[in-house]
């Protein structure tokens, strides 16, 4: 972020009123990974359910009983072996499309 942004600014925030629109732009298939007890948690779920509004292919999942960065602030927990799971599942998938 730049030096004195918040977390509205554009680049964090891609449904800023300053934000070009994301409508029109041809993203592929998306997953967005969430923690449960994630502080951003909220926001990164929104982003998710405005994507498939706009007719987005995104998988949404929740790790659930999780904080912000799950993975690797306490590694070799049974959830870290899931997200990669959940990754290689998701990479084979976009090998086949």
């Amino acid at each position: 972020m730049p030096a004195g942004a918040t977390r509205d600014h554009r680049l964090v925030n891609p449904f800023t009123p300053e934000s070009p629109s994301l409508e029109a732009m041809c993203v592929g298939r998306m997953l967005v990974v969430v923690a449960e007890r994630d502080f951003f948690r909220e926001r990164n779920v929104e982003y998710a359910e405005r994507m498939k509004a706009m007719g987005k292919d995104v998988e949404l999942v929740v790790f659930a009983g999780q904080d912000h960065g799950l993975f690797g602030v306490h590694p070799a927990l049974d959830a870290d072996y899931e997200l990669l799971r959940v990754i290689q599942r998701f990479v084979e998938e976009l090998k086949t499309r």
